[in-house]
């Protein structure tokens, strides 16, 4: 495989998808998730009462109102300064309540923020949206809904809730706390998945650091890793490289990390080589394994679980594909696939919520080939 490190952004971008192998973190705790007991964070940004106390401009009649209306009010629960602003679209206004920074200065993508759109036409109020973390991708829309309402969660541009029924006239929910419309909703919505915060966690904090220490240090080689005793070779030969690592070596080296001390050496190369030719594949592509070896990453990767696993757990009886992410709240799994790049924020972030403690390698694969269009396996990522 003749991947560099430096092509996982291009990979990232890409249409590709992306398998995951997870591992359990060898120091602090069990790694269970936490506990279903959740009330909602005292630390979400309210603003309930500048809307309550402006909702004389929110209800309106669109003629009187302009884009030079700005009102600031100061939440008396949380004590933070709000500001509601109104800006004009061809048939609606949108009325934006929004958190000041130190500096005096509003901004449109603080968690808490809230906007609600106005037909211009008919002055009926149409949706309300909030924002649920620090990012414009990740919000709740909320609508009218004959009598009631509904509510939608987007989180990180994937739609995880479509419209819960709130048992609330719209009128009424535009001046509620977001802390009321989730007990509302907290049967039907996993408030805990969308708002919690997580647990820090100095030892991957410390892991993280360490990593990121040695990148700058890291020499790019096509095909390299460093072998059971810690030489520099490469891959495919297991002959002496001048040194460095690609993506697959990469991967090795993290696993080493956890893998030596344990076992006072490091991952055998060939054993990571080895072909999982019961657990993936067709009758097809096995025609291609020795000229394209489509399956590299994946093997690799479940290898390199296997290697660490039995390393840790000596006696219990393990499988190569024990390790795959089957699971993920909201996603299908395609069987030696996985899932589609372009979910994976939402997918680490929903991954980092259920198992904390956790961290896993990526294997990216997508069609290849022109003669034969054939799925490959052709990059890690941890």
């Amino acid at each position: 495989m003749r991947n560099r490190l430096s092509m996982v952004t291009g990979f990232l971008r890409s249409a590709a998808w992306c398998l995951w192998v997870g591992f359990l973190l060898l120091a602090g705790g069990t790694g269970c998730p936490q506990s279903a007991g959740f009330g909602f964070p005292e630390s979400f940004p309210e603003n309930w009462e500048a809307r309550r106390q402006m909702q004389v401009f929110l209800f309106a009649a669109s003629s009187r109102l302009s884009t030079s209306i700005k009102q600031v009010w100061e939440q008396r629960s949380g004590g933070a300064d709000v500001v509601m602003r109104v800006t004009s679209q061809p048939n609606a206004f949108l009325f934006h309540f929004l958190f000041e920074d130190g500096t005096g200065t509003p901004r449109f993508d603080e968690k808490g923020n809230v906007s609600i759109k106005k037909n211009k036409t008919t002055d009926s109020l149409e949706h309300m949206k909030v924002l649920l973390r620090d990012s414009l991708d990740c919000y709740a829309h909320i609508a009218p809904a004959d009598e009631v309402s509904s509510i939608s969660i987007i989180l990180y541009g994937n739609p995880v809730y479509s419209q819960v029924k709130i048992p609330v006239a719209f009128d009424r929910i535009i001046t509620m706390s977001m802390a009321e419309i989730a007990g509302l909703t907290a049967g039907r919505i996993d408030w805990d998945l969308v708002l919690g915060e997580g647990i820090y966690e100095p030892y991957t904090a410390k892991l993280l650091d360490g990593i990121r220490e040695w990148l700058p240090s890291m020499v790019d080689c096509d095909d390299g890793a460093y072998d059971g005793t810690g030489n520099p070779v490469y891959i495919a030969t297991g002959e002496p490289s001048p040194g460095g690592m690609n993506c697959s070596g990469f991967a090795k080296w993290v696993v080493d990390g956890y893998y030596y001390p344990l076992t006072g050496e490091f991952v055998d190369v060939e054993r990571l080589k080895t072909k999982q030719l019961d657990n993936r594949g067709t009758r097809w592509s096995r025609r291609f394994e020795e000229e394209r070896d489509p399956y590299f990453g994946l093997d690799w990767s479940r290898n390199l679980a296997m290697a660490l696993a039995e390393a840790r757990f000596p006696r219990r009886d393990l499988h190569p594909e024990g390790f795959d992410i089957r699971r993920v709240p909201f996603f299908l799994y395609r069987e030696d696939i996985g899932y589609p790049v372009a979910d994976l924020k939402l997918i680490l972030y929903i991954l980092a919520r259920k198992n904390p403690r956790h961290f896993y390698l990526g294997s990216v694969n997508q069609p290849y080939g022109e003669d034969y269009s054939l799925r490959q396996h052709t990059h890690l990522a941890v």
